[in-house]
This record gives C-alpha cells, structure tokens and sequence, in this order.
C-alpha cells in the first residue's frame, strides 16, 4: 500500500510536482469539516490506485502553494501528470472524488522509472 504524502517544504512540492507521475492533490485544513468528512475515502482510494502517488497540503502550512494553485475554497483537489492539470474539484463530493482518481488513473501510460520523492529529498 502507498502511503499518502503529508508535504513537508515546498521542496517537496517542486519535486512531486515535476516528477512526470500521476498525482491526486488534496488541499485540507484541520478546521475544514467537509475535509474531515472526505478524508477516509482519500486514504481508501489511495490504497487502491498504485499507479497514483496521494499528496495532502494543509492549507494552513502552504499558503504560498495554496495561493499559487488558486485554491479558493476546502476541500480542493487538483488530478496533475506532467506538470499538466488534469482535472480541477472543490467540495467533499465522494462519486466525483472516485470518477477523477479513475480519469487520473487512466490517463496516458506512466513511465515505468523507480523515482520516489522520499529518495530526492534530504529530511532531517
């Protein structure tokens, strides 16, 4: 099972965001109820799509990437493959959540490279 990546610096995001893989973004907040409510479906679907690395952004921690994405509103997922956005969705709406992970999912083949975001950064 892949884990879901908490970011830690905006490193981190550089490097994710770059990184040519499939990327499900999940801007959250700690005080946001409708990202409480979304959240356990996040965590299942991350179990089931390998292909697809899950990345939560607290709002509150990135206000910089918050801003930069445009992000408006808890919660707010981006689907991004290179460097490209896929799909755009505001609000704690499960079918809709579901649909665009399988649209990320399915989207163009990946590349079959070993590259793990862990491996790139240097944490202390």
């Amino acid at each position: 099972m892949n884990n879901i990546i908490n970011l830690k610096s905006n490193e981190e995001w550089n490097i994710l965001y770059k990184s040519n893989k499939k990327l499900a973004v999940y801007f959250t907040a700690s005080w946001c109820r409708p990202c409480q409510i979304i959240a356990p479906l996040f965590e299942k679907l991350n179990s089931e799509f390998k292909e697809v690395y899950f990345i939560k952004i607290d709002v509150d921690e990135f206000e910089n990437i918050t801003q930069d994405m445009g992000v408006t509103c808890m919660p707010t997922f981006y689907f991004i493959f290179n460097e490209k956005i896929i799909k755009k969705m505001s609000g704690a709406h499960e079918t809709e959540l579901k649909k665009n992970i399988l649209l990320l999912n399915e989207y163009l083949d990946n590349s079959s490279d070993s590259f793990s975001p862990e491996d790139k950064i240097n944490y202390k």
